[in-house]
């Protein structure tokens, strides 16, 4: 398997037909196509979204609208098994879900919600949880100067951030939820009693360096840092944990210090994955769950374009909310609030806001009018989103026994009418609450055409519809800025260069026998060969066996080619991009190409094959002699899938819920395989 290869006027063509047939586009009905939201401030000085008409728009949604909602201890989902008896299918209920939010008027999808909640032409946020990718994240600061961790980010902002990048419908990103700042002077978060600094030095990762060379920057010896912080370590290799001595003016003027460091390379750092593939949407910082220290705020205000927190509290107080205003010099969105009663029949004994349980809907109700009202006055709030769409399971949900009535609708997506009429009611007037005649806003931002991520680099073309680079046939990556052509090659040899081809052994994994002793290289041809003869005894019971060879490298979204001439006596052959994550976990999509009929057909499994999608078959494009040298490509692009011959499209699909695609970077193998229980040979030019 290889990356196209094409050469003048038959790359010209290729270029043309992937720009052509392959922009992704984003259904809107409300919204003009090249405008987005952005923020302003009225001439009487409050804070608004501007929508992509030009609309002032406070913002207020549901979270987590999802068929799935929360899974129990046990690993069901109580909600889905509801709504799946109540709905012919999962669209069904989007178009469900959406209605209703819309006739509660509620006029954005909140963030956790899944696409096919946010794809119905109402404009929705998205929380990129960047640092739950690193272990331990909620305890303690992810480490944002290891290179792990920002690779790490740059390709989860391409998987989230390239496919909705022009979408209108979109209002913005927040980065994170929740984070563990740590603790200040005269405060400290309930997961840690330890400062940024101090986490920072007991990681053993790049971030510990960093605080070292801080540290030693400034003080030169151990001895006058113990001077400054009244302690007494040994080393600088030597200073975790702190003793409670470590509490002088010195200590926090430098974990200041330190905290404007670490919040300068994380804004920075996680704008710069976003701006690398998305230049439209609004940054609307991390959700925070208290007031961090100045400088995190500052950095916050530099980078991001509003800044946001989660709120669970009984009465809604400025005092609590204008320091993020101040500090950041930007408008606040509240991530998260939400209110429980105990007449849902939930212990509501784990959770935010399960402190002050009301004692019926009526008193939720009542608490969620005097909160919206609150905070929809607030010139310099712009939004709230209500935590969240279906009630926790009685029983806990997986992971942190989290067990609220946080929901619009029960488990079996009853309707809560007290609350949601109170909803409907204080929701419409929220613009109105906001203020009355807003003068002087700006217009929306809007392009005449969409600007591809760094103009492709000048390495493939530019779709201006959508904003999408369609890469030349060495490049990859969402503005072509990876190189792969080292792993271009044009023919096998006399030998299969292990340099870029494994051949892969594996005889344990059910029908498919991956053997690298059928496999033989001469002439600039590759012979599989295919023996189903002795294959019951030696494949376990499977009459079945076939010759695998797979690339060493692992290649990301881009479009991939296989240039290949069967022998008229060959097998069957499959074209896969598959991937085999750290923890095993195994994907694949299959291009399968036949040798005698004419009949190709399509796949792709996720999860060790735990879900499994048909994407259909096709007939081959012409008849073409055996002798003949054919083109089979695969472009690979966030949430979507085409399959081509001799540059001719066979067959796409789109992700959804039943055609998962996976979305992390893949090998390319491919295998001949035998099942008609005859013997027989494969060959490839």
């Amino acid at each position: 398997a290889r990356k196209m290869q094409v050469t003048g006027a038959s790359r010209r063509y290729v270029l043309v037909l992937l720009c052509g047939l392959l922009g992704l586009t984003t259904a809107v009905a409300a919204y003009n196509s090249k405008c987005f939201f952005t923020i302003a401030k009225s001439s009487s000085g409050t804070w608004w979204f501007v929508d992509p008409n030009g609309s002032p728009f406070f913002s207020t949604g549901v979270s987590a609208v999802s068929y799935y909602g929360q899974p129990d201890a046990s690993g069901g989902h109580p909600y889905e098994d509801a709504v799946s008896k109540k709905f012919s299918s999962e669209s069904a209920f989007y178009a469900s879900a959406i209605s209703r939010l819309r006739s509660w008027k509620f006029n954005t999808v909140g963030p956790y919600s899944v696409s096919g909640a946010t794809q119905q032409n109402m404009p929705y946020v998205i929380n990129l949880a960047f640092s739950e990718s690193s272990p331990g994240w909620w305890q303690s600061f992810a480490d944002v100067f290891d290179p792990s961790f920002i690779n790490t980010t740059y390709k989860n902002a391409f998987q989230q951030c390239l496919p909705v990048a022009n979408d209108p419908n979109l209002i913005g990103y927040f980065t994170d939820s929740e984070l563990a700042w740590g603790r200040g002077p005269s405060w400290f978060d309930s997961r840690t009693t330890k400062s940024l600094l101090e986490q920072y030095l007991g990681k053993t990762t790049a971030g510990q360096q960093k605080a070292l060379t801080f540290l030693q920057q400034k003080y030169t010896t151990i001895s006058n840092l113990n001077t400054a912080w009244q302690t007494s370590f040994s080393s600088f290799n030597n200073m975790s944990p702190l003793p409670p001595a470590a509490n002088t003016s010195a200590y926090w003027s430098d974990t200041n210090a330190f905290a404007d460091i670490l919040a300068t390379q994380y804004f920075s750092m996680t704008t710069a994955a976003i701006r690398a593939v998305d230049q439209n949407h609004l940054l609307l910082g991390t959700k925070y769950s208290f007031v961090p220290l100045d400088p995190i705020l500052k950095a916050n205000g530099k980078y991001h374009d509003a800044v946001s927190t989660d709120y669970y509290v009984y009465t809604a107080d400025k005092a609590d909310l204008d320091p993020f205003v101040t500090g950041s010099g930007k408008p606040l969105v509240i991530g998260e609030y939400s209110y429980v009663a105990k007449d849902s029949g939930l212990p509501n004994t784990k959770g935010a806001a399960t402190y002050y349980a009301f004692a019926n809907q009526t008193g939720r109700a009542l608490a969620f009018k005097n909160f919206a009202t609150y905070i929809g006055k607030r010139p310099n709030i712009i939004g709230m989103y209500w935590f969240m769409w279906s009630d926790d399971p009685a029983g806990g949900r997986q992971g942190d026994g989290e067990n609220a009535n946080y929901g619009v609708v029960a488990i079996n997506d009853t309707t809560y009418t007290t609350l949601t009429n109170q909803m409907t009611t204080t929701n419409g007037q929220l613009n109105t609450y906001h203020e009355a005649s807003p003068g002087s806003l700006p217009g929306a931002t809007c392009k005449s055409t969409l600007a591809c991520p760094n103009n492709c680099n000048g390495r493939g073309c530019c779709y201006g519809n959508t904003g999408q680079c369609y890469c030349n046939s060495d490049y990859t990556g969402a503005d072509c800025g990876i190189y792969i052509g080292a792993f271009s090659v044009t023919s096998f040899g006399s030998t299969l260069d292990t340099s870029v081809f494994y051949p892969a052994t594996n005889n344990g994994w059910g029908s498919q026998w991956y053997l690298d002793s059928q496999v033989t290289v001469s002439n600039n041809k590759m012979v599989l060969a295919i023996d189903n003869n002795g294959c019951p005894s030696a494949c376990n019971g499977y009459a079945y066996k076939s010759a695998n060879v797979r690339t060493q490298q692992y290649f990301q979204y881009g479009n991939y080619s296989l240039t290949l001439q069967l022998s008229a006596s060959s097998s069957n052959f499959i074209f896969v991009m598959a991937l085999t994550s750290s923890s095993g976990v195994y994907h694949t999509i299959d291009m399968y190409i036949p040798a005698a009929s004419s009949s190709f057909w399509f796949d792709a499994y996720v999860g060790n094959k735990s879900t499994y999608a048909n994407l259909g078959s096709a007939s081959s494009p012409g008849s073409v002699p055996s002798s003949v040298k054919r083109q089979y490509t695969v472009v690979y692009l966030p949430s979507y899938v085409a399959f081509y011959v001799d540059g001719v499209l066979l067959n796409s699909a789109n992700s959804t819920a039943s055609v998962p695609l996976p979305s992390n970077s893949m090998y390319l193998s491919g295998y001949w395989y035998a099942n008609s229980g005859t013997n027989g040979s494969g060959g490839t030019a």
